[in-house]
């Protein structure tokens, strides 16, 4: 069974929301939900720092459709290696899970991942984040930097203006490992138990594409 590191966020949003149904936790496991307006600026955001280069950030950027434009000061640094994959086999009382994911940068002990939001908000999405747990204990790295850009995504237009930059640092703990465990545990057993359901799912987009 391979689980994403994605998959465990979107398990932690669905535990934290009261109005979602099983159904809809199913449907983001499958990875068959459509991205929101939001999702595609991210994803766009995300392409342009893949690329761009090390220094000030330019007064504005294109990328994947999207315009972003830069009303604040903020640096784009370049770490000895970035988009990496990674794995980690993981055995639970469900079999073997494998454990995947991708960081942005990675540099010696320190992890760098970077977030358009639109609005600065740590606690809670942040803070009790699965995303950083994983990796600082994927990689056995020690710290995990946020870069923060926050910019408002319009329902109409492509243009984002990012109007300010944070960066947060968590860093690792001795019980980090029984975190990311109970995560995976929690969300092999969901897959286990509905399989069936998320396999349809993914059969359904497979014929609509």
């Amino acid at each position: 069974m391979r689980i994403n590191v994605t998959d465990l966020e979107s398990y932690r949003y669905w535990v934290d929301s009261e109005d979602s149904t099983v159904d809809e936790l199913l449907i983001r496991l499958a990875h068959v939900d459509a991205p929101t307006r939001k999702m595609q600026a991210g994803r766009a955001f995300a392409k342009y720092m893949e690329t761009a280069s090390v220094g000030d950030m330019v007064d504005a950027a294109k990328s994947d459709g999207w315009e972003f434009h830069f009303d604040c000061y903020a640096k784009i640094r370049k770490p000895v290696v970035h988009e990496m994959k990674v794995e980690r086999d993981i055995q639970t009382p469900y079999g073997l899970v494998t454990l995947v994911g991708k960081v942005d940068m990675l540099s010696g002990l320190v992890v760098s991942d970077q977030k358009l939001v639109e609005q600065f908000d740590v606690e809670g999405k942040f803070t009790d984040s699965l995303q950083w747990r994983c990796y600082l204990w994927m990689l056995q790295a020690q710290v995990f930097e946020y870069d923060i850009f926050v910019g408002k995504v319009d329902d109409e237009s492509n243009e984002v203006v990012i109007r300010d930059y944070h960066m947060v640092r968590f860093y690792t703990f001795p019980a980090i490992e029984d975190k990311v465990m109970a995560a995976v545990n929690k969300v092999a057993s969901i897959i286990q138990t509905h399989g069936e359901r998320i396999r349809t799912l993914r059969e359904g987009r497979a014929l609509q594409s």
